[in-house]
């Protein structure tokens, strides 16, 4: 008997096991369900794995590898270069934040400044630079290097009398003047006007009135030129002392013999003959008046 097919009856089935796809990883990575994380440099492998069940397989475990390679850092100044920078002046303070190596942000200097840990110190006149440097590690690289730049200028100095003005200055006296000044080294040098003059540091009071002493300090590469300062007092007329030397000697006069008298007049200071008149007594009585005379 033949038999004939009438029809076609089909029978649908899973192609797989319906078990998830796990995911695993190792070395420079990790997974969280679908989502891998980069924990480091170098390899990240992901292997991924399905279970089998009553009618399929474990199923043949697959890899996927991913290279990781170092990530970059970056350096950033967070602190201000000051815009006043003078030799010698204030201090700075440098700071800056690198990348996530965990490494320290390390300073260099070159030219008229120099640095010890992150106190930046300004020693000549110029350009600043200051040269930040992040090392790198396994997993990161060395950040590239950052400049920050100061311009330094000159530092001003200050001329101070250390000696005090005489009170009772006088025709024909002296004074030593002293005064310190800045740090250029250069020194302070004295000029006088008027009622004074100066050799030195060695002040001559040559007549009445007010005698100003001008104090002076050059500049030179670092330093400025200091402001003028100066010292002012009034010189007075000296006392007045003259001595009179008088002398007698015998000459004669007619058939007797008689004194001649001399009087010699010394003054204390240079400067005008004494004038006027010098009386000669002897026991209360007059002998005579003699008018001073210069020569």
């Amino acid at each position: 008997r033949d038999w004939s097919v009438t029809g076609v009856q089909t029978c649908a089935l899973p192609i797989s096991s319906g078990n998830a796809v796990t995911f695993s990883t190792m070395s420079v990575c990790t997974v969280s369900g679908s989502t891998v994380s980069v924990i480091g440099a170098g390899k990240c492998i992901i292997d991924a794995n399905q279970a089998g069940n009553a009618d399929y397989l474990t199923a043949t475990q697959v890899q996927q590898a991913i290279t990781v390679g170092k990530a970059s850092q970056t350096i950033t100044f967070t602190s201000t270069a000051p815009s006043n920078a003078t030799v010698g002046g204030a201090t700075y303070i440098v700071t800056a934040t690198g990348g996530a190596s965990g490494n320290a942000v390390i300073f260099s200097t070159t030219s008229a400044c120099t640095v010890s840990g992150s106190t930046v110190s300004f020693i000549g006149v110029g350009k600043c630079i200051i040269d930040a440097n992040q090392a790198g590690d396994a997993d990161y690289l060395t950040a590239a290097q950052v400049l920050q730049t100061i311009t330094v200028g000159k530092a001003a100095q200050t001329i101070t009398f250390t000696s005090t003005a005489p009170s009772n200055a006088t025709v024909g006296a002296t004074y030593t003047v002293t005064a310190t000044g800045g740090a250029s080294g250069n020194a302070v040098t004295f000029r006088t006007t008027s009622a004074c003059t100066v050799s030195g540091a060695k002040v001559s009071f040559i007549g009445v009135g007010k005698c100003v002493i001008d104090a002076n300090q050059a500049g030179d590469a670092d330093y400025l030129t200091a402001a003028q300062a100066t010292q002012s007092f009034r010189v007075a007329k000296a006392t007045s002392k003259t001595t009179l030397k008088l002398s007698a000697t015998k000459v004669p006069y007619g058939h007797e013999q008689v004194e001649n008298l001399s009087l010699t007049v010394l003054p204390q200071h240079s400067g005008s003959a004494p004038t006027g008149q010098v009386t000669i007594s002897e026991s209360g009585t007059r002998l005579c008046t003699i008018t001073l005379a210069s020569g």
